[in-house]
This record gives structure tokens, C-alpha cells and sequence, in this order.
């Protein structure tokens, strides 16, 4: 795709004579989220599926190709969350403790012990 989601509605948006708040009014979704997803600001998105449905209820109420709009959905905004995904998987890792490295350290202390 050589536009990306929150160009292309944004577009769209003012192709059809609408304004941010307009479609906020419509969809009722928030226009500090319309403009987040707009600005491709997805930090300041909700979770992905709350999102998604965001996208879908815009695209329909700019009656637009949902798969398409979809399609791009999972090109950009799709790859933040898979990423966000992928730390908070990593994070939890991390932070979780390793049961067998505690019983090997404990093992290994009281060799020393014994030695």
C-alpha cells in the first residue's frame, strides 16, 4: 500500500465534505481518537480490538471497502500492536522467575557449603 491507514481516511474524511467531529457524532467514537488513529499516533490508541472496531465503524460510515480499509489496518496499525505484543510477551518472560535456575543457584550454594 503506498498510503497508509490514518492518510487514507483522513482523505477520505475530507474528500466527503466531513469533519473529525462529524464522524465522531456518527460513530460516536471520541475525536481525540479519531484524530489519534488520523495522525497515526497509535500509543495513544486503545487496545487492538477496541481499535478495529473504531476503523471498521469509520470506514462504514464513510461507506468505504471495508476489506480494503481492513487490509490497511493490518499493514500499519496491525504491525504496532503485533510489536507491542511481542515486548509485553518478552517483559513478562524476563520478569518471570526461572524455577530451575533457582535450584541450580540453591544447589550450587550448598556445594559451596560443603566444600
Amino acid at each position: 500500500m503506498e498510503e497508509s491507514l490514518g492518510k487514507y481516511l483522513k482523505r477520505m474524511r475530507i474528500a466527503k465534505g466531513y469533519t473529525a467531529q462529524d464522524i465522531s457524532v456518527k460513530t460516536r467514537i471520541g475525536c481525540d481518537h479519531l484524530q489519534s488513529l488520523e495522525a497515526e499516533d497509535y500509543a495513544r490508541l486503545p487496545p487492538q480490538t477496541v481499535t478495529k472496531s473504531y476503523v471498521r465503524s469509520y470506514a462504514q460510515c464513510l461507506r468505504l471497502d471495508e476489506v480494503e480499509v481492513m487490509k490497511r489496518f493490518a499493514e500499519t496499525v496491525g504491525v504496532f500492536y503485533r510489536d507491542k505484543e511481542t515486548a509485553a510477551r518478552a517483559a513478562r518472560v524476563a520478569s518471570t522467575p526461572n524455577p530451575l535456575a533457582s535450584r541450580l543457584n540453591e544447589f550450587v550454594s550448598n556445594l559451596k557449603l560443603l566444600f
